[in-house]
């Protein structure tokens, strides 16, 4: 492993989201996991309804979306939820936990998405193996500890130019393309293009 993570460190790490890659500065290794059930659980703001999404999926990316009125998460709704997903005893009052920190993040940070995906159902319980949040660029003054994480080099080259400058670039159809520096109009384009 370590062998392995030295031959990662240093090098870039270049995906469909980010061709100009990201420097590999740490490498994170996990104890192996094995479920009997795999969940992702997705919170995130639809601009076009402007109400808040709470999405699960299920096995075989079967999902079911919950709109959640003022950005609320009550017992009832997530009773609904814990019994679409048939838990029972312990592992529904995790989930009810991973339900209430997912919201918590999402508040807390003022986030645009939060996701935690997967969690895995285990014999030892729900185990969330990976997670991400979309922050809302114009809240980020309010927490300069996240800010300080930001690689403004990394993603598209247009989007990093325009990062310099706090504004955002969004590649339209064709040739056409949005500069904009508030994330409204940025994502409603976002969500037309």
């Amino acid at each position: 492993v370590e062998a392995l993570a030295d031959q990662m460190l240093g090098r870039r790490l270049m995906t469909p989201d980010t061709p100009l890659g990201h420097e590999i500065k740490q490498v994170y290794v996990e104890e192996a996991c094995f479920g009997q059930a795999e969940y992702k659980l997705s919170l995130r703001i639809d601009f076009l309804s402007q109400k808040l999404v709470l999405s699960v999926y299920t096995a075989g990316n079967i999902m079911r979306q919950y709109e959640l009125e003022e950005y609320k998460l009550t017992a009832a709704r997530m009773k609904t939820i814990i019994g679409h997903l048939k838990l029972k005893g312990e592992k529904a009052a995790e989930m009810q936990a991973l339900l209430r920190h997912l919201m918590n993040l999402f508040k807390t940070y003022e986030a645009v998405a939060v996701e935690f995906d997967p969690v895995w159902e285990t014999a030892k319980g729900l185990v969330v193996l990976d997670g991400r949040i979309v922050f809302n660029d114009d809240a980020l003054f309010r927490f300069p500890e996240i800010l300080s994480f930001r690689e403004v080099e990394a993603g598209w080259e247009r989007q990093a130019i325009a990062r310099k400058y706090q504004c955002r670039y969004t590649k339209l159809k064709g040739n056409i393309a949005c500069l904009v520096n508030g994330i409204g109009l940025s994502q409603a384009t976002d969500r037309k293009s």
